[in-house]
């Protein structure tokens, strides 16, 4: 999933070179850092006595203290990396992974536990279902329904044309498969 979503967004990956400790444990320790350089030893008399203190420690990290990992200040380090930085190739609430299923016999896509209705023409056919997080999308040859909603809905929408005819005959126009 990692490397798709790379792919798709553009984004170069630097690894860190091998036997180089400290680029790694910084990397790996962020959240030790924030802990043991901020919340251990500072008190706090209220939320904002708490926002304006955080807001000096970002001041410090970031402009005015080098990087243990790189010995360089992270805001000098911003400007001279600038140049290399370029727009993603996909937003990244457009980016969808590609699953593949398969259009059941009563027209219906399972995934995780979710049915998606299809056409009929696109029974027994393999598809690709891209799972946004505000819609789902499934692709089975010509057939393309956006399926509106979160991704993580409990209850599909049906289309009525869904139901094969066998169906729509024993629990009358409007019914669908499941």
């Amino acid at each position: 999933m990692f490397a798709y979503a790379t792919l798709e967004l553009g984004v170069g990956v630097e690894l860190c070179w091998p036997n180089r400790a400290q680029q790694k444990s910084s990397v790996e320790n962020l959240v030790g850092f924030v802990k043991s350089s901020f919340f251990k030893v500072r008190r706090f008399h209220d939320e904002e006595d708490l926002q304006q203190q955080r807001r000096d420690w970002e001041r410090e990290v970031n402009e005015e203290r080098p990087c243990r990992a790189t010995g360089i200040i992270p805001a000098v380090r911003l400007v001279e990396e600038t140049p290399r930085l370029r727009a993603l190739n996909v937003q990244p609430e457009e980016l969808a992974p590609r699953i593949p299923v398969y259009v059941g016999p009563t027209g219906t896509v399972l995934h995780d536990g979710h049915a998606y209705s299809m056409p009929p023409a696109a029974i027994s056919m393999p598809a690709t279902l891209y799972l946004y997080a505000q819609r789902v999308r499934i692709v089975a040859g010509r057939m393309k329904p956006s399926i509106p909603g979160s991704s993580r809905r409990t209850r599909v929408p049906r289309w009525p044309s869904t139901a094969p005819p066998w169906w729509r005959r024993y629990r009358g126009n409007g019914a669908s498969a499941i």
